[in-house]
């Protein structure tokens, strides 16, 4: 049985009154995963890295030419690119859901969609906090790797889409940031905030925090092999403060556009 441990994050942070200031809070999970889902994770996300799957999923970045719309279908940005496995919101049938249909709908999305590793990873973290505390309504509705190539870094910046939000400033979300390496000194790769704190990564553990309000970034990576880190994000968001426009009429103009 594999023990974790989760801590939560304490920490008194200063306040910087010419940007939003908001607490740091979330969890660093250590031990997260059994050695043999680890070893099956890490040779699907080095996979991932390796193949050439950045869309328009991943900015959202549009045109217009000569009376036409048009997506950028990829491009690098933030000297980093990000390898998308996938997004809900992108899916139209996500703007179709209620509070009470997401979480049945997300789940079966999932399970036909993604990599089973992956979705492994996802059901791990259901049995911890603050998903476990309420399962049905945490979505993971994002996945994503920023691939940080040698001596880039990725510059402070906060997560998330506001289109999806009730209140993007008072939402339950989460960004969790998995790690599949040893760290080593001079390596860089540590995650750090506006206020101080700073996070190294170890092999086999992750930290999930507010990232759609605190500013974070990450340190340049400077392994000496010169090869892309190895770790990936997931972005959670508690059901109640989604915006679905069922259930929300009066603000349809947030509702993305298909063509």
């Amino acid at each position: 049985m594999n023990h974790t441990i989760a801590k939560k994050i304490e920490h008194n942070a200063e306040k910087y009154d010419h940007w939003d200031y908001y607490p740091l809070e979330g969890y660093i999970y250590e031990n997260l995963l059994d050695e043999r889902l680890l070893s099956q994770l890490q040779k699907n996300v080095k996979s991932h890295i390796r193949q050439d799957t950045t869309t328009y999923g991943t900015h959202r970045t549009t045109f217009n030419f000569k009376n036409s719309k048009y997506a950028i279908v990829k491009h690098q940005q933030n000297a980093r690119y990000q390898q998308f496995v996938y997004d809900l919101t992108f899916e139209k049938d996500w703007w179709e859901q209620t509070q009470e249909t997401v979480g049945a709908w997300a789940n079966d999305y999932l399970i036909k969609n993604i990599n089973p590793i992956f979705y492994k990873f996802l059901k791990r973290m259901y049995e911890l906090p603050p998903f476990n505390e309420d399962p049905e309504n945490w979505i993971p509705y994002r996945w994503h790797m920023n691939v940080l190539e040698y001596d880039n870094f990725l510059s402070l910046h906060s997560d998330g889409d506001g289109k999806i939000y009730l209140d993007r400033q008072e939402s339950n979300s989460v960004s969790l940031t998995f790690y599949l390496e040893e760290h080593q000194e001079g390596w860089g790769g540590e995650l750090f905030t506006l206020d101080g704190f700073v996070y190294t990564p170890i092999k086999n553990s992750a930290i999930g925090f507010n990232g759609h309000v605190v500013a974070h970034g990450v340190r340049a990576n400077t392994k000496p092999t010169k090869e892309p880190r190895l770790a990936f994000t997931t972005r959670w968001i508690h059901s109640k403060d989604v915006y679905f426009p069922k259930e929300h009429p009066k603000m349809q103009d947030f509702k993305l556009e298909w063509s």
